[in-house]
C-alpha cells in the first residue's frame, strides 16, 4: 500500500510564496518515478502540470516565462553598449563562418544578431517595397545595397527569411481565394444544370445552392475568425482561413495590382457578408429559444396554479 497524498486543500486557488504558480489540484495519473503530479495555472494564464514536490519547493515557480525574462534581460544587458559597426560585424559573423569575428564573448554576438535582425525587419515601409520589388525582379544584391545602404549580407538575410516567404505566403493566399471564385462558378453552374435535369433538391443541396447564390462561403470553408477552428486552420496553406489571416496582416504592407485588389475586395465583402449572415442567425437562434423558455414556463407556472386551485 502506497504512501497517502499530501492534503493541498489549503493550497487550491491560492498563489504561492516567491511563485508564480497557482495550484488547481491533483492529476489523475502520476509519473514514471510515481510522483505526485499536479496543475497549476501561471500569472499569464497557462496551466502547466509538474511534480508536487518541485512546487513546495520553489524548483518550478512558473510555466517557463521566469526562464524566458532572465534570457531577455541576460540579451538586453548583453546587447547594450554596443555600436551600429560593432552590431553590424557580430550579424556578419554569426551568419557567415569565414567573415572576421568581433573580440567579444559569443552571448554578446548572438545579441548583436538578433539586434540586428530586428532592426532590420523594422525598416521603413518604403525602403521595404523597394526591396520587395527588385528583390523578386531578381536584381543584383550589390547593386540592392548599394542604392539602399545596407550590406549585402543583410540584402541576402532579407531576401531567405523576410521577402521571399511573404512573398510564398501572398502567391498562396491569392491562389487560395481565386480557386475559391472560380470554384464557386464552376460549382454553381454544376449544381444549376442537375437541378433541372432532377428536377428537385433535398435540404442539404438547397441550402448549398442558397449560400452560392448569395455569395456566402459556408462553415468548412471559412471559420469564424477567433474562433479555435480558425487558429488551427491558419497552419494549412491551401485553405481560405490562412488567406484571410494573410489579407490581414501581411496584405496591407504590400504592393498589389488591380487584378489582385478586385480579388481581395471580392474576398473581404463575402467574407463579411458571411460573418454578419452568421452573426444573425445566431441572434434568431438565441431569440427562438428565448420565447421557447418564456412560453414553457409560463406553461408550468399555469399548470401549477391550476394543480393548486384543484
Amino acid at each position: 500500500m502506497g504512501r497517502p497524498r499530501k492534503d493541498i486543500s489549503k493550497l487550491i486557488g491560492k498563489r504561492l510564496h516567491r511563485s508564480r504558480l497557482v495550484v488547481l489540484g491533483y492529476v489523475a495519473k502520476a509519473d514514471s518515478h510515481r510522483s505526485a503530479l499536479v496543475r497549476c495555472r501561471c500569472e499569464h494564464g497557462t496551466e502547466t502540470v509538474t511534480r508536487l514536490s518541485y512546487v513546495l519547493a520553489r524548483h518550478t515557480v512558473s510555466c517557463g516565462c521566469v526562464k524566458h525574462q532572465r534570457y531577455t534581460e541576460h540579451m538586453q544587458r548583453a546587447v547594450k553598449g554596443l555600436s551600429p559597426t560593432l552590431t553590424l560585424r557580430c550579424f556578419l559573423s554569426f551568419i557567415d563562418p569565414k567573415a572576421p569575428k568581433p573580440d567579444l564573448a559569443d552571448d554578446r554576438i548572438k545579441a548583436g544578431y538578433y539586434r540586428r535582425t530586428e532592426e532590420l525587419k523594422s525598416l521603413p515601409n518604403s525602403v521595404m517595397v523597394t526591396l520587395r520589388e527588385r528583390v523578386i525582379a531578381h536584381d543584383d544584391y550589390a547593386s540592392i545595397a548599394r542604392d539602399t545602404g545596407l550590406h549585402t549580407a543583410e540584402v541576402a538575410w532579407l531576401a531567405k527569411y523576410v521577402i521571399r516567404p511573404e512573398a510564398r505566403q501572398r502567391d498562396r493566399a491569392l491562389l487560395n481565394i481565386y480557386k475559391a471564385k472560380n470554384g464557386r462558378e464552376e460549382e454553381q453552374r454544376w449544381r444549376r444544370r442537375r437541378r433541372e435535369r432532377k428536377w428537385g433538391l433535398d435540404y442539404e443541396e438547397w441550402r448549398r445552392e442558397r449560400e452560392l447564390q448569395e455569395e456566402r462561403f459556408s462553415a468548412s470553408e471559412l471559420h469564424n475568425p477567433g474562433s479555435k477552428a480558425s487558429q488551427k486552420a491558419w497552419l494549412d496553406f491551401d485553405s481560405l482561413d490562412f488567406a484571410w489571416h494573410w489579407m490581414k496582416t501581411s496584405a496591407p504592407h504590400m504592393k498589389l495590382d488591380s487584378d489582385e485588389q478586385d480579388l481581395l475586395r471580392w474576398f473581404r465583402e463575402t467574407a463579411e457578408r458571411t460573418f454578419q449572415w452568421r452573426r444573425s442567425l445566431r441572434r434568431r437562434q438565441a431569440e427562438r429559444k428565448l420565447r421557447e423558455h418564456v412560453v414553457t414556463h409560463s406553461a408550468r407556472r399555469t399548470a401549477m396554479q391550476r394543480a393548486r386551485a384543484k
